[in-house]
């Protein structure tokens, strides 16, 4: 006996609706479990960080005591990206690098890029290998590695290697300084935080304008694009995200023409950080 036609195609839709709906289910019971395997082990490691860098931190105060101050402040500094290089393994970031990175830099380095979270700035920072400042906002003095633990060492190891976050025109005089005391620094160019999922106008900073033109910087100048680093919210050991970072000298970024003007300059460093469109933050 034969089937209508329309008949068959509705049987054949149930089929494979159902199978869908059973396929599904079964997607979601193995995420499910996959998901409570990794909390499981997520709450195990983090205690087992936790710890071992506690351990760490303890031995270098301690051999700290005889020591003087600048060797006991890289050594906390190693112990800063030793830390943060594993826990953003743990938070599903991954990276690669498309240039390459200094190792042991003979000049200061004034590295701009932008900000793209809040953790851009300590992220930007364990991707070299020696002390770098970069910007971060007083809640990180409060900064704890487990949740609910009154231990806050770590926001007092991040003092060694930062400065505070705010206005770049106020900091930049400050900053030069830093410079010429032979200090590298990451200087984040944006005053809000920029999204380049959601084009929109990014306030740069005017002093952005006044290192691009200072003849002399005495520092060896660069820019490190953090393609990628915007889905950090999103991103977990079940759903990684990968960044690509970009470290390039001015050569690369814009043309080194004497007949340049320096609008022309910060548009080729805007369109090599992935900002669109931008307008100038005067200084006050």
């Amino acid at each position: 006996m034969s089937v209508p036609f329309d008949l068959f195609r509705r049987q054949l839709a149930k089929m494979y609706k159902a199978a869908d709906l059973t396929y599904a289910a079964a997607q979601d019971t193995a995420y499910v479990k996959r998901s409570g395997e990794t909390r499981y082990f997520l709450f195990h490691y983090f205690w087992w960080l936790f710890i071992k860098t506690t351990l760490l931190y303890s031995a270098i105060r301690f051999v700290g005591i005889f020591v003087f101050n600048g060797l006991r402040n890289r050594m906390v500094a190693w112990v800063v990206r030793w830390y943060l290089r594993r826990y953003f393994k743990l938070r599903g970031v991954t990276f690669y690098r498309t240039s390459p990175f200094p190792q042991k830099p003979t000049r200061p380095l004034v590295i701009l890029t932008t900000k793209l979270h809040t953790f851009s700035a300590l992220f930007a920072h364990q991707l070299f290998n020696f002390p770098v400042l970069v910007p971060l906002s007083a809640q990180f003095e409060r900064y704890r590695m487990i949740p609910g633990l009154p231990s806050t060492f770590m926001g007092k190891a991040f003092r060694t290697m930062s400065y505070g976050e705010g206005s770049l025109n106020v900091a930049w005089p400050h900053l030069k300084a830093l410079v010429a005391q032979g200090h590298s620094v990451i200087v984040q160019v944006n005053a809000v935080t920029h999204d380049p999922l959601f084009p929109m106008k990014t306030p740069i900073y005017e002093a952005v304008k006044q290192i691009l033109a200072d003849p002399d910087l005495g520092a060896d100048l660069l820019f490190l694009n953090l393609d990628g680093f915007e889905r950090y919210p999103k991103a977990s050991l079940l759903s990684p995200i990968q960044v690509r970072c970009d470290l390039r000298p001015p050569e690369d970024v814009y043309p080194l023409d004497p007949n340049a003007t320096l609008q022309d300059k910060l548009t080729a460093v805007a369109q090599f950080l992935a900002i669109p469109d931008y307008c100038i933050v005067r200084a006050e």
